[in-house]
């Protein structure tokens, strides 16, 4: 062959290379760009309301307007490679009204909330474990339709949304090849942040106030410094850890008990310390299920107690980590347990260790929970399929300083 041809022909295969890898590339940065909301507005661990927002590293974070007043946000720790962009955060009271962001209208909180959504276990899974990836269909809405939840549960229009904890599962790259997961950005970064929580869940973040709270998969060793940039209630801190303090949230009739379980070894010592709050009707939540023996394989009754003075004044327990729903309730004086961690992540069969006898109603498939307000004391309960559909309605009874009962049609 002539060197010319020869050189034509080296060339012509390095261009082909290179427009296939432009290409990839373009998919990589294109998903990379993914938006996330532009504001929302979370609960915060000292009885304020914290709204945040994400803007780019060039731009100045925005002033918060609450009717006349106005209010600086300020960047939460400083922008790194893996969260370049600057998270930007207001504090103001929970009566404040009217807020907004330039021309974006933010949602108020509603001190006695009567509708309130409850989701877990949202992410889209794909995780190594002995050297295996275990993963989902992250690219169909059939297999991971936490997009979808967020929009119905968004059409319920609650007052109030609790997450349970685990937004963020995407710790390891899709294999090579693999059409369910390809795409899938990897790490504990903003932008796999932004596509496994903050994007598919827009239209629910924009609905109402948020309670965040922490699960397995925001310990420091897998989505940690995602949690505290993000979503964390307290003012940031630099420095992950895998324990913090539990706080309460007033809610007018209610008082809500907020426990950061991400490490099983942090529930007792939060159950001990969780100081005394006034009023007779109070919740617990958290993200492990430490009532229902056997949830949890993690966590056992004789690890985490509750004590007598807590155990009588909580009215029931919010959890999630089980991919699944399963309202629990006991014979003895523990409170019914609700185990909602079917938002989105790869649903598991029932442990085994669960003693069927508590197991009062359950579900296997994806969807959310909502508590809508009665009367003073009750609540309709209701599990929702990904479209919003009902599936199980329950009527939840109160009683000042004693367990709730819930009875299920």
């Amino acid at each position: 062959m002539h060197k010319f041809q020869k050189v034509n022909g080296i060339l012509a295969i390095l261009l082909v290379l290179s427009s296939c890898a432009t290409k990839g590339l373009s998919r990589v940065v294109a998903q990379s760009k993914t938006p996330a909301p532009s504001a929302w507005v979370q609960m915060g661990s000292s009885g304020l309301l914290s709204v945040r927002t994400i803007v780019s590293s060039q731009e100045k974070c925005p002033d918060l307007q609450s009717g006349e007043k106005s209010f600086l946000m300020t960047p939460r720790g400083a922008n790194s490679q893996a969260f370049p962009d600057s998270v930007c955060e207001a504090q103001v009271s929970t009566d404040a009204s009217a807020l907004k962001i330039n021309s974006l209208q933010l949602p108020s909180f509603k001190i006695a909330p009567e509708k309130i959504v409850v989701i877990g276990d949202t992410g889209c899974k794909v995780v190594e474990k002995k050297g295996v990836v275990k993963y989902q269909n992250c690219n169909s809405e059939k297999h991971w339709p936490f997009a979808q939840i967020a929009k119905a549960a968004a059409d319920w229009h609650p007052d109030l949304v609790i997450h349970v904890g685990d937004y963020h599962y995407r710790e390891t790259a899709c294999p090579d090849g693999n059409t369910e997961c390809e795409g899938s950005l990897t790490g504990d970064n903003l932008p796999s942040w932004q596509q496994d929580f903050l994007t598919p869940a827009e239209p629910l973040l924009k609905a109402a106030p948020w309670v965040f709270v922490r699960g397995n998969h925001e310990l420091c060793a897998r989505g940690g410094n995602g949690w505290f940039k993000l979503l964390d209630p307290r003012p940031f801190v630099a420095s992950c850890t895998d324990q913090t303090e539990p706080y309460w949230i007033d809610l007018g009739h209610h008082s809500l008990a907020v426990i950061d379980s991400a490490d099983d070894k942090n529930i007792q010592p939060s159950l001990e310390v969780l100081p005394s709050v006034k009023g007779p009707l109070r919740w617990l939540v958290l993200h492990r299920p430490f009532l229902t023996t056997g949830a949890d394989d993690e966590t056992t009754t004789s690890q985490t107690q509750l004590k007598d003075s807590l155990q009588d004044k909580l009215s029931f327990v919010l959890a999630g980590h089980q991919h699944r729903l399963s309202l629990n309730q006991f014979p003895d004086r523990r409170p019914p347990e609700l185990i909602t961690g079917n938002g989105g992540t790869k649903l598991e069969k029932p442990s085994s260790e669960i003693n069927p006898s508590y197991v009062y109603r359950e579900s296997a498939d994806f969807g959310f929970l909502t508590l809508e307000k009665i009367n003073a004391l009750t609540w309709q309960v209701v599990e929702h399929d990904r479209t919003g559909a009902e599936t199980i309605r329950c009527v939840l009874a109160e009683a000042p300083d004693q367990k709730a009962i819930l009875t299920c049609e």
